[in-house]
């Protein structure tokens, strides 16, 4: 089961609502080596507009929120200072309206600059208010993992490919317990790892898989097409799943940045790759 660490100690990120609104204009969402994979617009406190890469519209979340997520990893300490981890999402899996109207799931994790956002965020969080929007930010951090021990043989390169779940593929987790722990629906979403879904090369890496303490915390987003080192994976599907769903996941850990050029950082962390054709799980 999913153990979350208890509340009020540091776990990766500060998980805060923005209550007002971030600077007007359009703004980039990047990944960890600060190159941007799309936009976003904050029409009002609830209203986004999600762009691609290239400009074009993907969609339009009529009940959005920012989420401010904390210091995440990104390849050299001046880019880690410069931005923030955030969510941008609405309920019912994120659903927007795209072009002609057509229902898209525009929920995406990025890096957006810190200076976009209004003084104060942290109003509420624990240290007190009246530390600095950096300094909160800095105090929720997932870090980019520890290099082995000893120097360590990569299984090999590996070919990455973004994992696609759909709404109905869960894990279960005791972060939130639910009322029937054996109903088919008490789980969270293995969709969550597949956003965002305008950017089919963009994908978020975790500090840890999602069967441990703190796991399933995003700390990076990576691109499908960059190099990464295979350096572990286990070795089994994960079984961590509601009854009577299939298991759809196996976890590998690697490196997402092994040619680090002086003064970058190594970027560790797990992935779930999607996987078919495994038994149901008896209850």
């Amino acid at each position: 089961m999913d153990r979350g660490l208890p509340e009020g100690r540091n776990n990766g990120r500060a998980g805060r609502i923005l209550r007002r609104r971030v600077l007007p204009g359009r703004h980039e969402l990047v990944d960890s080596f600060g190159q941007p994979f799309g936009w976003f617009e904050q029409d009002s406190l609830r209203r986004f507009r999600i762009h691609e890469e290239r400009g074009g519209r993907w969609g339009t979340l009529r009940h959005g929120q920012i989420q401010v997520q904390g210091r995440g990893c990104m390849a050299t300490r001046s880019l880690t200072d410069t931005y923030v981890l955030v969510a941008i999402y609405a309920p019912h899996y994120s659903v927007a309206r795209g072009h002609r109207r057509r229902k898209v799931d525009a929920g995406v994790r990025a890096f957006i600059r810190r200076d976009l956002l209004p003084p104060g965020v942290f109003h509420h969080s624990r240290p007190p208010s009246r530390a600095s929007n950096g300094w909160l930010i800095n105090h929720y951090r997932t870090g980019c993992g520890q290099a082995p021990p000893h120097p360590v043989e990569g299984l090999g390169s590996l070919k990455l490919s973004k994992p696609r779940y759909g709404v109905h593929q869960l894990y279960q987790g005791a972060k939130r317990p639910c009322s029937f722990p054996r109903s088919r629906w008490c789980g969270f979403h293995y969709s969550d790892f597949s956003h965002p879904a305008f950017a089919p090369d963009v994908m978020p890496l975790m500090s840890a898989t999602t069967g441990v303490r703190n796991g399933g915390i995003v700390r990076a987003l990576i691109r499908t097409r960059r190099p990464f080192r295979l350096l572990d994976a286990i070795g089994y599907a994960d079984p961590n799943v509601p009854c009577g769903q299939a298991r759809v996941a196996r976890w590998v850990f690697g490196d997402a940045n092994p040619d680090a050029a002086p003064g970058e950082n190594h970027i560790y962390g797990w992935f779930p790759v999607k996987v078919h054709g495994v038994h149901r799980r008896h209850c």
